[in-house]
């Protein structure tokens, strides 16, 4: 597991860059452009599944389409459990603003429906906090095709935000690996775990 950037190397910096009121463009994310190109090659052979959780955008959801992905979305605000996608159907799963807003409990009950869910290869990618204040309380995120993030802040009323540590995420996860977590100079953090065999 590589932490904070690629094996071996340091961080490539990731600041964001404004754009509309309440929306703030981030610099492509490696994590997510290489699970992209994962998506783009079994488009070739079938249809691959994606599933956003938590505040879904028009924009993600026309991205993933664009790459002839089925897409599912969990949750409007915050994904059901448990979960109505079937058992190891999912190539990718989007997590979203989803466990920074759980407490442990809801968040366990969370991370164990994404790995019932998730096919044996299939990759879970993540967006979390590392402070309660880098980031607005609630967010809905555009996908580019590109791993480019555009975040959207959503007037909601402000709900608890729960910081956890990268051996939490680890903890939470099992038996996902952790293949590499990767900390954003916006103060997110891309954790980008697999289903092994």
């Amino acid at each position: 597991m590589s932490l904070f950037g690629k094996r071996g190397g340091t961080p490539t910096p990731m600041a964001p860059t404004p754009s509309a009121a309440g929306a703030a463009l981030l610099s492509p994310s490696r994590q997510l452009a290489q699970a992209i190109a994962a998506l783009r090659r079994k488009a070739q052979d079938g249809t691959p599944r994606v599933l956003l959780c938590g505040p879904a955008s028009s924009r993600s959801i026309e991205t993933f389409h664009t790459l002839g992905c089925r897409v599912t979305v969990e949750g409007d605000a915050q994904p059901s459990i448990p979960m109505k996608a079937e058992s190891e159907s999912l190539d990718l799963i989007l997590g979203f603003d989803a466990l920074d807003l759980q407490s442990d409990t809801g968040a366990r009950a969370l991370a164990a429906e994404w790995v019932r869910v998730l096919k044996v290869g299939g990759a879970l990618y993540l967006l979390v906090r590392r402070e309660v204040t880098q980031a607005p309380p609630f967010l809905k995120i555009d996908v580019s095709e590109d791993g480019s993030l555009k975040l959207n802040t959503l007037v909601e009323p402000a709900p608890t935000i729960r910081i956890r540590q990268n051996a939490d995420f680890s903890r939470l996860v099992a038996p996902l690996t952790v293949d590499e977590i990767a900390l954003r100079r916006d103060g997110l953090r891309e954790i980008l775990c697999r289903k092994r065999g």
